[in-house]
C-alpha cells in the first residue's frame, strides 16, 4: 500500500494534490546524515529543541539514530508538519536529507510524545 501511495505522489507531483485539505493528520518519515563532528552535547540539544518547537505546533514523532545516521517520523497537521520539516531540512547539522514517505494518517502513533529519542 505504501508503494502505491508513493507512486501516486510521484505521478501527481506531491501529496497536496492527493490530500488537498490542510486539516487532516499528516505524517512524514525522513532520513539524514549528521555533519561530521557532532559531539554528545549537540545530540542532547536535538530533543530539547524539538520538544520546544514541536509542542507549540502539536507535532509528535520519533527520532532514531546510530552514529551519524538518523531517521525521524514527524506527525501533526498538514500545515505544521511540512513547516517543521523545512526548518529541519535547512539546519546546518544535517545533510543528505531524503524524504521517502509522507501521507495522510488516521491518527497519531506517537500521540503522547513530543519527541521520542
Amino acid at each position: 500500500m505504501v508503494g502505491e501511495i508513493w507512486d501516486r505522489i510521484l505521478e501527481t507531483g506531491g501529496s497536496d494534490r492527493i490530500f488537498p485539505s490542510s486539516d487532516y493528520m499528516f505524517q512524514l518519515i525522513y532520513r539524514f546524515l549528521s555533519r561530521p563532528g557532532p559531539d554528545l552535547g549537540d545530540l542532547d540539544d536535538i530533543p530539547e529543541e524539538a520538544i520546544a518547537t514541536d509542542s507549540a505546533r502539536n507535532i509528535s514523532g520519533c527520532l532514531i539514530h546510530h552514529n551519524t545516521r538518523f531517521v525521524q517520523i514527524l506527525e501533526g497537521s498538514k500545515k505544521d508538519v511540512p513547516h517543521v520539516f523545512n526548518r529541519i531540512r535547512t539546519d546546518d547539522r544535517h545533510h543528505t536529507v531524503i524524504l521517502p514517505w509522507e501521507n495522510h494518517v488516521e491518527s497519531k502513533f506517537f500521540e503522547e510524545w513530543n519527541m521520542a529519542f
